[in-house]
Formats: structure tokens, C-alpha cells, sequence
């Protein structure tokens, strides 16, 4: 029973190991590839692919107007105080 701890405990370190090297892999390919206008992702539906060059120029501290949205502060209160 010792010997078969001791090989899942092998497998598990491996396993981190690996998943650390493919990490590292991943993250210089996207910045090599990046560079000529293409990306290597996951094949996931919900995974967003940011443009990196906009994001260094994007303007954070910008307000924006919150016209056409209607904000009922006194309902959001009420709710808050129910729970």
C-alpha cells in the first residue's frame, strides 16, 4: 500500500511540474504570436481574447455617463436593509 502512495504522490508532483511548464510555454507563445497578429488560445466559448496594444493606451480614469440608465438608490437601499 506504501509503494502505491508513493507512486500517486510521483504522479501528482509530476503533474504540477508539468502544468507549471505548459503555463510558461502558453504565456511565451501568446507573446510571440501576439507580436504577428495572431493568437493561440483554448478552444473555450467563453474565453475572451483582449487586443493588449488598446488596453496600454485605454484611458482608465475616464468617467463615463450613466444616461438611459434609470438608478433608484431608495429601492437599493430597502433591498440591502431586507437582507
Amino acid at each position: 500500500m506504501a509503494k502505491f502512495r508513493n507512486i500517486i504522490n510521483l504522479i501528482i508532483k509530476f503533474k504540477n511540474i508539468a502544468n507549471k511548464i505548459i503555463r510558461k510555454f502558453c504565456i511565451s507563445c501568446w507573446k510571440i504570436t501576439e507580436k504577428f497578429g495572431f493568437y493561440l488560445v483554448p478552444k473555450h466559448f467563453y474565453f475572451p481574447i483582449p487586443d493588449t496594444k488598446n488596453l496600454e493606451s485605454y484611458e482608465y480614469d475616464r468617467i463615463f455617463s450613466l444616461e438611459g440608465l434609470s438608478i433608484d438608490d431608495e429601492s437599493m437601499k430597502g433591498i440591502i436593509e431586507k437582507n
